[in-house]
């Protein structure tokens, strides 16, 4: 990245993006050693459910980089710009975070990867919610998305200052050219990631019966679109 001369704020925010994006395909992985059958598929599974992350790490991007276009919200240019890209992606990662463990709490209680409607049903039966969460432990998950956005914030700070030292784009037309493609195939992405979203059933997201469609699943977009 540092040969490379790209606008600092694009610099920053796709670092950070590309990281919480590495970490959901460990957790992807995770998945699949546990539920690992030897099926080509589930490798495949592995792969083929990377866009669907890049997609939903697309979204928040774009958000991000249409944001910093205000110069009060600009993550080098002015101290309140700075503070609200710390807000913005240790935010963002605490949402990624509770879904991600939402997600470990279905695996755990019904072998299915977590989806809206089912979580509606539960948390409104309140029997129902009392049997879910009867054989799982809520409190180590808290403790460890604590831990992990402890870690998130400071590795997030860390870079903010690196990348205020390294060299930056000075021209206005390139920082826009930048910018703007990095929209353009964030936007493809995000599509991409929102279609096939769309197209998964609450059927498909069971690790035994459909370890393929499952794992390959995001559970962001499974909460907002299944």
């Amino acid at each position: 990245m540092k040969r490379i001369k790209l606008p600092a704020t694009l610099r920053w925010a796709v670092i950070n993006c590309l990281l919480i994006w590495l970490t959901m395909s460990l957790y992807r992985g995770f998945l699949l050693a546990l539920f690992l059958k030897g099926n080509p598929s589930e490798y495949l599974a592995l792969l083929g459910g990377m866009p669907s992350d890049a997609g939903v790490m697309a979204i928040i991007l774009v958000c991000y980089l249409l944001l910093s276009f205000f110069p009060s919200l600009h993550p080098f240019k002015s101290k309140r710009g700075k503070f609200f890209g710390y807000f913005y992606f240790i935010f963002s990662g605490m949402l990624i975070a509770i879904a991600y463990a939402l997600d470990l709490v279905f695996v755990k209680a019904i072998h299915y990867r977590m989806y809206g409607s089912k979580v509606l049903e539960i948390f409104e039966n309140p029997n129902e919610t009392e049997v879910f969460f009867k054989n799982v432990s809520l409190t180590p998950l808290i403790l460890i998305i604590g831990l992990l956005l402890w870690i998130w914030a400071i590795i997030i700070v860390k870079l903010h200052g690196y990348i205020s030292h390294l060299s930056r784009v000075q021209s206005k037309t390139k920082r826009i050219t930048w910018q703007g493609w990095t929209i353009i195939v964030c936007i493809l992405f995000a599509g991409f990631a929102i279609i096939q979203g769309n197209a998964i059933k609450p059927s498909d997201l069971n690790l035994k019966a459909a370890p393929y469609y499952a794992l390959r699943s995001n559970p962001v977009l499974s909460f907002l679109l299944v």
